[in-house]
């Protein structure tokens, strides 16, 4: 059983997971917002640009498709192979798919931002790619979130030792 959390003032849904996207040479730990509506898992590139640290034109070496996006909006993503993992009481289930980063078009910070604020603006998405393969048991008032994990490209024992 995966656990997440109720976040902020709309008590968005929040999941830990882990993303390595081998074309970029790079891995990272998002908090990833619970998006039911979001056909694809999917980064904003200025996520990409300060935790991968690549610059944002390779990107322009993968497809480019539209996925549907939260209140039946549409983006342009570029479709990146890759590994999104969750880990849970000593295992861990991984996926292996086509991450969506959205396209950047020219990456500009408005005056009085950083990257880092931009960032909190477009947190990571947990698209339905995903969250097919799981049973969902979400109960606000008590702030209790929980996936059941019903498959995954892979399945491991993590073993500790100390």
């Amino acid at each position: 059983m995966l656990r997440g959390y109720f976040a902020g003032p709309s008590a968005m849904p929040i999941l830990k997971g882990h993303v390595h996207l081998p074309g970029l040479d790079d891995w990272a730990f998002p908090r990833f917002i619970v998006d039911t509506g979001a056909t694809t898992t999917s980064i904003h590139p200025v996520w990409l640009s300060m935790v991968f640290r690549r610059p944002l034109t390779k990107l322009r070496e993968y497809n480019i498709t539209t996925i549907d996006t939260f209140g039946g909006g549409e983006s342009s993503v570029f479709l990146v192979p890759g590994e999104v993992s969750f880990r849970r009481r000593g295992r861990r289930y991984t996926y292996y798919i086509d991450v969506g980063v959205l396209d950047p078009g020219p990456v500009l910070v408005p005056p009085g931002e950083t990257l880092a604020s931009m960032w909190l603006r477009f947190p990571p998405i947990l698209g339905r790619d995903i969250l097919q393969h799981w049973d969902a048991r979400e109960d606000r008032r008590r702030g209790k979130l929980e996936y059941r994990v019903l498959s995954a490209d892979k399945t491991e024992r993590l073993w500790r030792f100390w």
